[in-house]
C-alpha cells in the first residue's frame, strides 16, 4: 500500500491506524466478494480461467466508484490485484466447494 500511496499522491507513511484500516477494508471487501461469488456462480462460464477473469471484472466494476483519487494510475495499479483475487478465488472455489458437491452427490 505504501507503493500505491507513493505512486498516486507522492507521499506515504506508515501508521497503525492506516494499516488497520486497509486490513479491515480488505476483509470486508473479501467477504462481499465471496458472497457475490455464491450469488453469480451459476451464471459464469465453465472454463476456470474465464470464470476468474469475469468474476474479477465484476468485482472491479463494483469497486471502481470507491477508488480515491479517481485517476488512471489508481485504476491501473488496482487492476492486477483484482485479477489475482478473481482467479485465485475461482480456483479455490473449484477445488474446494465444487469438488465436495460432486463427491457428496
Amino acid at each position: 500500500m505504501h507503493a500505491f500511496a507513493l505512486a498516486t499522491t507522492g507521499s506515504g507513511g506508515f501508521t497503525l491506524r492506516g494499516s488497520l484500516n486497509v486490513v479491515f477494508a480488505g476483509a470486508v471487501a473479501g467477504a462481499i466478494g465471496g458472497i457475490l461469488l455464491v450469488v453469480i456462480d451459476r451464471f459464469l462460464p465453465q472454463r476456470l480461467w474465464l470464470r476468474g477473469v469475469l468474476f474479477a471484472a465484476v468485482c472491479y466494476l463494483i469497486a471502481t466508484p470507491g477508488f480515491r483519487p479517481p485517476r488512471l494510475v489508481v485504476f491501473a495499479l488496482f487492476a492486477p490485484a483484482f485479477l489475482a483475487y478473481g482467479v485465485v478465488l475461482e480456483w479455490w472455489w473449484e477445488r474446494g466447494v465444487r469438488s465436495r458437491r460432486l463427491t457428496s452427490a
